[in-house]
């Protein structure tokens, strides 16, 4: 006899903003938290697959069980090829994820900017093994638009990196020719410029945009691929940088990681066809 599904059995369903008909559903064993701030709303719910699940504005930003996929991805190609990055920015990423990783290196100073300051307090409440390393001395937490920071901002990066939302709502401006312009100018003359940049199958016309607005900026432009399950599959991530070849690693990484190698490092930069053709677009 088959199991009875219980009346109270929930399920959190994400619709894609980037196709109407396509859907994700998520066995939920509890809700933990709801609120509605002046930029988004902030959820988290418990899940069977994936553990603790951080959603804004109905879109799952971070998941316990494959955060580490996205993180390392978004931050090792460019730590492992720098030369020597001590100064780093990252716009958006208040779960914590990015700044953990980063902080795995020998750095001087990491500027975190996030626009809403509740995305860091219900991510240290619930998420504590993202958000550790933003008690460190070296990350100073600026609460404020990134697109208004770039503009105010005088000092100059090594690495900045762009962990934004998807580009709706606060995450809109963070993909526009005025903040890109402006960003470009605050990295030193080796900087490195890292995005996330979406799904790459359903959503191709934004890929080839964003390149080709980078390709007006740096010289080289290079897009690469991460598999993150709760997001629906492949994600891209795309590297940006006036004289830095991210096929040429300087360094080993750092122990303990899930996800990243050097393997991986090359293998992630090797594209299919139909991405490749679009990457390479002008």
């Amino acid at each position: 006899m088959p199991e009875e599904v219980s009346p109270r059995e929930l399920w959190y369903t994400q619709k894609s903003y980037f196709s109407p008909y396509l859907q994700q559903d998520f066995k939920v064993k509890k809700k933990l938290h709801k609120e509605k701030t002046p930029y988004q709303t902030i959820e988290v719910i418990d899940t069977y697959e994936f553990g603790r699940m951080l959603i804004l504005d109905g879109v799952v930003m971070v998941t316990e069980r494959d955060e580490f996929a996205y993180h390392e991805m978004l931050v090792h190609p460019a730590m492992i090829v720098h030369p020597n990055p001590k100064r780093i920015a990252v716009i958006g990423g208040g779960d914590g994820g990015t700044v953990r990783e980063i902080l795995k290196y020998e750095v001087d100073e990491i500027k975190l900017i996030e626009i809403d300051k509740r995305v860091i307090d219900v991510s240290n409440e619930y998420f504590p093994e993202l958000t550790k390393g933003l008690k460190d001395w070296r990350v100073e937490i600026i609460n404020t638009d990134g697109a208004l920071w770039v503009k105010k901002e005088k000092g100059k990066f090594d690495i900045i990196f762009v962990d934004s939302t998807d580009p709706i709502g606060p995450g809109a401006r963070l993909v526009e020719d005025d903040f890109l312009n402006v960003g470009a100018n605050l990295l030193n003359s080796d900087g490195i410029w890292v995005a996330q940049t979406e799904t790459p199958f359903y959503i191709t016309d934004f890929v080839k945009s964003y390149n080709k607005k980078l390709k007006k900026l740096f010289k080289i432009v290079r897009v690469y691929l991460a598999e993150v399950p709760s997001y629906g599959g492949v994600w891209s991530f795309t590297f940006a940088s006036q004289k830095i070849d991210p096929l040429s690693p300087k360094r080993t990484p750092p122990a303990g990681l899930k996800y990243y190698n050097p393997d991986i490092h090359i293998a992630s930069f090797a594209l299919p066809q139909y991405l490749k053709e679009i990457a390479s677009s002008r």
